[in-house]
């Protein structure tokens, strides 16, 4: 295509070609025909290219041995991989000679990254090196097919005259000496800088008598849940755990393959760069996500990866689409946050799958399982044999016989993951406010509405959740209906009676309206009356005007009564700030700290305040938003590599105070902090210690700032069985 040469084959060649590419199911019977059907060869050589399957990574084979067979002619006899330059360079097709040019570094011939070029090419000026005495001398690369893991394509090239003789080696060990020699100096290195990294020794993994303890029960091959605080390495501990079992591969059994699961692609990314880091040559480790280009090609990065972490979706996907058999093609599997491994959860599908083949196809021999988990949560369970229920239910689902804690060891666990002081403080609610009881009313008038609209679409499952309307208008489960009222209103079909049509449409508009209103209210109690204004007007811009007169004026903007109001001050705040100057500010411009809280929303609005407060203390703490990348950027979403720059910033101490949801409460390497705030917000038992486990540093501090219903939670919390 590059220089016009696939126009001179025949339109019956190409057709040819075609065929043959269909028969090895490169490419679909519809896309053949597609091919088939363009005029030009260049024309019909690219729709080709753009219909491969990325599934079959033989395809530049399989064209390649069908181009000969029809164009032989096309092929001169002087194709070679090579780094000599010929002292005169003759006129020749663009596919003729095949040169290895480095694409990040043209004074560099030796860098791991390379593309094809040809002789004509490299014999620009602008290819060459600025020193005309830097020609590179006439060496070559060796291919050793003993070595090199695409061994089996180079030989077939190899067969099909397409590469000479004299570039394969079979000696153990191969060096590229692209060398440029100039006063007997060697300009050039055989490695780049990424080959000399990948090369360095792996740092030694040490571990405590702790972890140690921790590792036991998976070392002997048992299925085990290891449960250790946040910080105490767990990490660490499973890098151990499989270090080992990769190193105990035996001769007579299968290789062994290793899959370590993260819930979201930026704990997977946290996760991949650890184990590469510790686990050492020839150890290969790789990642997949569903950003990822690769996300479904497991099947085929499994023979050259020995581990492979990946969000479970991954797995689950190429077992829909058949393209993995069944779960045992891995020996181990490792479960980062294993207490997830419940109801309809993405780790209790892919556990399905184990247990199902563990029954079904007793002649599988299924990997063992190693869960990591701060703690198992109880959920709703009050008494102790609940709670045991509640344990036993997640170790059957994981299939696993026994939970891995310290006991020998645990005061060294106590004095190196440091458990800190917890405090609670009680917040007042702000129910007789003016801007509150205008929301409400408003609220109500839209509740109004949406039931009559509900009644108007004639469907039960409408009517019957309209009616289980939640009482308090700020609670989150308030929040949780809106937002289902939404979805099930998305999931009518279109109906041929426009007034159906229409009232499903006004149910999604108000809906919309209650759940902005919803977090407007929660958000009141936490931060200035500006802030909250803040926030609607951004949700009011995003609906559009004629969606507004549809509801009859119904939603109606509460900006002029709040802005007549001249207090401004929320007693909440003053607590906050009270908290971050003992506990954070007095501590020193070394001390860190995170306030979590519940919604994207209050992060915005929380920062922002601390950024602009006449309390220069607070100014120079420099809080930071961090929330998750599930959401997208418009909806207050971070991308992963924002969230690395962030931490990096908290890390170097240039950011402080990072405001977060609750994506910093589960797994990210979040640096050990002075302060942990917990501002109106708790979860369970789970995210309690995780939170808990955040403020690490000798001396820290854990607080929550909360509602007198969110401290009862807290409470209770801490009740539930151990």
């Amino acid at each position: 295509m590059v220089n016009g040469s696939s126009d001179e084959i025949s339109k019956e060649h190409w057709g040819a070609i075609i065929d043959e590419i269909y028969d090895n199911k490169i490419i679909p019977q519809v896309d053949c025909e597609r091919c088939k059907n363009e005029l030009k060869g260049s024309e019909i050589c690219l729709q080709m290219i753009r219909s491969i399957r990325r599934q079959k990574p033989d395809w530049p084979l399989v064209f390649l041995r069908a181009l000969k067979k029809r164009c032989p002619n096309i092929f001169t006899p002087n194709i070679i991989i090579s780094t000599k330059l010929p002292e005169e360079t003759p006129k020749i097709d663009a596919i003729s000679e095949i040169q290895w040019q480095d694409d990040n570094n043209r004074n560099s011939l030796a860098s791991d990254t390379f593309m094809f070029s040809t002789f004509s090419e490299i014999s620009d000026s602008s290819f060459l090196p600025i020193n005309e005495n830097e020609r590179p001398s006439s060496t070559y690369v060796k291919i050793n097919l003993q070595e090199d893991k695409n061994a089996e394509t180079w030989s077939q090239l190899k067969d099909m005259g397409l590469i000479d003789n004299k570039y394969f080696t079979t000696e153990t060990q191969v060096k590229q000496s692209i060398t440029t020699q100039t006063s007997g100096e060697t300009f050039f290195s055989d490695e780049s800088d990424s080959e000399k990294e990948e090369e360095k020794e792996s740092p030694k993994l040490s571990l405590r008598k702790y972890q140690e303890e921790l590792a036991v029960n998976a070392l002997k091959g048992r299925n085990t849940i290891i449960c250790a605080p946040t910080g105490s390495g767990k990490t660490r501990v499973a890098t151990h755990i499989i270090l080992e079992h990769l190193q105990q591969q035996k001769d007579n059994e299968p290789k062994r393959k290793v899959a370590f699961f993260a819930r979201t692609v930026p704990l997977v990314m946290q996760q991949f760069k650890s184990l590469k880091k510790y686990l050492p040559q020839p150890f290969q480790v790789t990642n997949l996500t569903g950003d990822s280009e690769d996300s479904m090609h497991l099947h085929m990065m499994l023979p050259d990866n020995d581990v492979i972490v990946m969000t479970p979706r991954i797995l689950e996907n190429h077992f829909k689409r058949k393209c993995l058999p069944h779960l045992g093609v891995f020996s181990m599997l490792v479960f980062d946050e294993c207490h997830h491994t419940r109801k309809g959860e993405p780790y209790n599908k892919l556990m399905y799958n184990y247990l199902k083949t563990k029954t079904t196809n007793p002649d599988v021999k299924l990997p063992q399982i190693v869960g990591l988990t701060a703690s198992i949560s109880v959920e709703k369970a009050v008494q102790d044999e609940e709670a045991i229920q509640c344990i036993l239910k997640v170790c059957g689902n994981l299939d696993a016989e026994s939970i891995s804690i310290v006991k020998k060891y645990e005061e060294e666990l106590k004095a190196t993951v440091p458990v800190p002081e917890e405090k609670m403080i009680e917040l007042v609610e702000r129910e007789n406010d003016r801007a509150v009881t205008q929301i409400i009313k408003v609220m109500a008038k839209l509740e109004d509405k949406i039931a009559f609209y509900g009644q108007e679409t004639n469907r039960p499952e409408m009517i019957s959740s309209i009616s289980k309307m939640p009482m308090d208008r700020k609670s989150q489960q308030y929040g949780q209906w809106a937002v289902t009222i939404k979805n099930i209103a998305k999931s009518i079909p279109r109906n041929e009676v426009k007034e159906t049509n229409l009232s499903v449409r006004y149910i999604i508009i108000i809906a919309d309206y209650l759940a902005a209103y919803n977090v407007a209210l929660e958000t009141h109690d936490l931060v200035q009356l500006g802030d909250v204004l803040h926030y609607l007007e951004g949700c009011f811009i995003k609906y559009r005007l004629n969606e507004k007169r549809q509801i009859n004026g119904c939603v109606i903007s509460i900006k002029e009564m709040l802005e007549k109001r001249k207090d401004n001050q929320n007693p909440n705040l003053q607590k906050l700030q009270d908290t971050l100057k003992t506990y954070l500010i007095d501590k020193g411009e070394k001390s860190c700290g995170i306030i979590f809280v519940r919604t994207r929303a209050l992060t915005d609005a929380l920062t922002s305040w601390l950024n602009r407060c006449e309390d220069e203390g607070l100014r120079k703490l420099k809080a930071t938003v961090f929330t998750g990348t599930a959401a997208s950027v418009d909806q207050g979403g971070l991308t992963q590599t924002e969230q690395e720059e962030i931490i990096q910033r908290f890390k170097t101490g240039e950011v402080r105070l990072l405001v977060a949801t609750s994506v910093g409460e589960e797994g990210l390497d979040i640096p050990e902090c002075n302060l942990v705030i917990k501002y109106n917000h708790v979860g369970n038992e789970v995210t309690t210690v995780q939170t808990r486990g955040r403020s690490r540093k000798i001396g820290g501090m854990s607080v929550l700032l909360g509602m007198k219903r969110i401290i009862t939670k807290e409470k209770l919390i801490k009740k539930k069985p151990k």
